[in-house]
């Protein structure tokens, strides 16, 4: 099996999942951050205390491994770095008109974490 990249919006580990949504000789593959997964496997379990701390998927699915680790692997160019210097200033300037604290706290977070996965990214 091929090694998977780390997470792109986080730097955090990856993990490959196996579902048979479709029937018990048809499964599907997709990568996700470890911390969403970690998310589902406890959303209905427990008190997850609010959403994970990456979103990082593919959003779809693959029919095979080899085709969910090569797009996860697949990796955009870096922002530029104006975008980057807009994305904190809009961080800084503070909660919008209309959002609540807790869904601006959230955005702010991923986003700069995000931005810092991305810096630190080779």
């Amino acid at each position: 099996m091929t090694n998977l990249l780390p997470c792109p919006f986080c730097g955090g580990e990856a993990t490959l999942t196996e579902d048979y949504v479709l029937g018990p000789n048809e499964p599907l593959y997709a990568v996700m951050c470890q911390s969403l997964a970690d998310w589902y496997e406890t959303r209905f379990t427990k008190q997850h205390g609010g959403p994970p701390i990456c979103g990082g998927t593919l959003g779809r699915a693959f029919s095979s491994r080899s085709d969910a680790i090569a797009a996860w692997n697949r990796r955009a160019p870096a922002i530029p770095p104006n975008v980057r210097e807009a994305i904190r200033k809009i961080a800084d300037y503070g909660m919008p008109l209309g959002a609540t604290n807790y869904d601006w706290r959230g955005w702010r977070d991923t986003a700069l974490t995000c931005l810092d996965a991305q810096e630190d990214r080779p």
